[in-house]
């Protein structure tokens, strides 16, 4: 293979046997001219090769990623970043050029921030961090494709230069033609002949490849370098086939690229269809609930509702927004203030509301950016028409206080004179049957009366139509009263009854009949379901508030059964599923938590084993704090 140095050098030989005096001169002027242009084509394959092993990198990334272990893949990985090294500190000291210098600093940018990204992305993996390799090795790419494109850049500025050196060049040559001349003109002029077609021969590639490398920067990858120049033998031909094996791999990567895009876009299409299903079903769902249906943001912004929505707002279909909602239900409930609430406390909010003759209940639910986050990104009202249920438990209710109102006139006269018979004249009966059905008919009316006067005071306290005259009380003076009230009941079964309280106890606060009315549930349900041992009632002062506990060594309750207590027609025994019609009507519990409440307190069970017994506790405000 003759290079283009030996050409030259053959172009030149005339001259310097013919013209020894300037042999000196013209040989050390050409020597440097061919040193420069030898320079830029090694920094060109050079700068081809720092391509070549930033692609290598790229790709040892993902080979080395999967087998993190693998030394031989890590002394691979090791070679190709101190390879790079190698070529930049050749490259640093043999680019003169100012225009490829600045090209050149791009590069190595380029190249340098493609090896932190690897680098970054193996330490990532080393720790643990398999979900970045995809990230790392899509940026990767980029910056190999920004490699290529600087890449070209920099050949083609450095094909300038070598041009520019062609130049002066053919301007060495001018001087020479003219010098020979003078001394040997035909000498002269047949050496200017040679190099002219020389030069010719150099600059013609050249050209041809900068014409390659201007549209390789300028995006246009299917270019491809002519035949005659991939079979030239000397460095033209090595940067031609160079060029060529740089094109293919763009090339290739261009269209793995694109294949990869068509996959990440199939995909896309494919998620995105499922989540259109998705929402459809979840619309579908919203649209057919019978309950209405609000979503906002936190700016009160509606983003969907349902047409229930609507009819439970009485509201026409069309224009509906959260003001609209808030300006239908007027002043019947602060639906801005129970938004907030919901939105600070981050839990569900239920409130009733009575609105254009329907009852409504309303749920305020907040929704989190993602479970146990603190970060509202909205909420969610629902409405329920629970207008039937209230006329139907009103109807009830009314039903039990009627019934209730109009039996207890006759059940009082009924054990009035079978009291009467018993006091005045027994004697006069001598039949002991006859005496004992009216035993039977007298405590039968007791219970009856006694079941009335439940669901009377049930009636009233749920209608809020009972009245309290709270007060400064001695809840002390009250349990001596209720003491008392059972000490006979006791006795009959053995029962001790016992009262524990301070010296100086504060007086409560509330009504004396309805606290009065709520020991004699407790103490009496004590009595009933309790065989042998004891009744205590503790008073003491706790705080703000005045705790009252009766104890008993009673069946005791079972734990099924305590989360039901406190609820209509539910005794206090055992076995919470089965009533003993004898003992209660199963509303003394309830009763007395609606009472408590009334006065501002508390009712609960604080403590219960089977066969072990029981604690019931409530509290009253004291009276100082009032």
């Amino acid at each position: 293979m003759r290079s283009i140095r030996t050409r030259l050098l053959v172009s030149f030989s005339a001259i310097i046997v013919v013209l020894l005096a300037l042999s000196v001169v013209f040989v050390f002027m050409h020597l440097t001219l061919i040193k420069w242009y030898k320079d830029i084509t090694t920094n060109m394959i050079d700068e081809y090769r720092l391509t070549e092993v930033s692609t290598e990198l790229t790709n040892s990334f993902i080979t080395l990623a999967k087998a993190i272990n693998d030394e031989s893949l890590q002394d691979r990985y090791d070679g190709l970043r101190a390879e790079i090294q190698m070529l930049f500190s050749k490259l640093d000291s043999s680019i003169v050029n100012k225009s490829s210098q600045v090209a050149y600093l791009g590069l190595k940018n380029t190249v340098n921030r493609l090896a932190r990204e690897v680098d970054a992305g193996i330490n990532a993996v080393r720790e643990g961090n398999i979900s970045i390799v995809g990230s790392t090795y899509d940026t990767a790419l980029r910056q190999s494709y920004f490699v290529a494109q600087n890449t070209g850049v920099l050949i083609l500025n450095e094909l300038r230069y070598a041009e520019q050196v062609q130049a002066n060049v053919a301007q060495s040559e001018f001087w020479s033609r003219v010098l020979g001349i003078v001394l040997f003109v035909l000498t002269a002029i047949a050496a200017a002949v040679y190099s002219i077609l020389s030069s010719r021969r150099i600059v013609t590639p050249l050209g041809k490849l900068t014409k390659v490398a201007q549209g390789i920067t300028g995006g246009n990858f299917n270019l491809s370098v002519g035949r005659e120049l991939l079979d030239e033998r000397d460095e033209t031909g090595i940067l031609a086939r160079s060029f060529n094996v740089m094109i293919r791999y763009l090339q290739s990567t261009i269209q793995e690229l694109d294949a990869e895009k068509r996959g990440v876009e199939k995909k896309i299409v494919g998620r995105t269809h499922e989540l259109q299903e998705e929402q459809a079903r979840f619309l579908a769902s919203i649209y057919s609930l019978p309950l209405g249906f609000i979503l906002a943001n936190t700016e009160h912004v509606l983003l969907l509702k349902n047409d229930s929505a609507n009819a439970a707002l009485g509201l026409p279909p069309g224009n509906f927004s959260i003001r609209t909602a808030m300006q239908a239900l007027g002043d019947a409930i602060d639906m801005q203030g129970k938004i907030e609430e919901c939105m600070t406390k981050k839990e569900t909010i239920v409130s009733d509301v009575e609105h254009r003759n329907k009852f409504l209940k309303l749920f305020f639910a907040p929704i989190a950016l993602s479970p146990g986050s603190d970060d509202m990104i909205g909420y969610v009202i629902l409405l329920e028409d629970v207008t039937e249920a209230r006329l139907l438990e009103r109807t009830r209710d009314e039903f039990f206080a009627i019934a209730s109102h109009e039996l207890r006139t006759p059940l009082t006269a009924i054990q009035g004179n079978t009291e009467l018979i018993q006091d005045f004249f027994a004697e006069k009966v001598k039949n002991k049957e006859v005496l004992s059905m009216i035993s039977d008919i007298r405590n039968a009316s007791a219970r009856l009366i006694t079941l009335v006067n439940d669901f009377l005071d049930v009636s009233r306290i749920e209608q809020h139509k009972i009245k309290f005259k709270n007060e400064p009380i001695s809840v002390a003076a009250i349990a001596k009263e209720v003491v008392k009230t059972f000490t006979t009941a006791a006795k009959e079964k053995g029962l001790s009854m016992h009262i524990k309280t301070t010296r100086l106890l504060p007086d409560a606060f509330g009504d004396a009949d309805h606290v009065r009315q709520v020991l004699i549930n407790l103490v009496g349900n004590s009595v009933n379901y309790t065989k042998k041992g004891s009744i205590t009632i503790t008073l003491a002062s706790e705080g703000k508030f005045l705790k009252t506990s009766v104890t008993d060594t009673g069946i005791g309750i079972s734990d099924e059964s305590k989360k039901l207590l406190f609820r209509k027609f539910q005794q206090a025994g055992r076995n919470i599923y089965t009533r003993d019609v004898t003992r209660g009507t199963g509303l003394g519990l309830y009763i007395s938590k609606l009472l408590i409440e009334d006065m501002k307190g508390t009712i609960w069970l604080e403590k219960s084993e089977e066969e072990k017994g029981s604690t019931f506790v409530f509290t009253l405000p004291l009276a100082s704090v009032i």
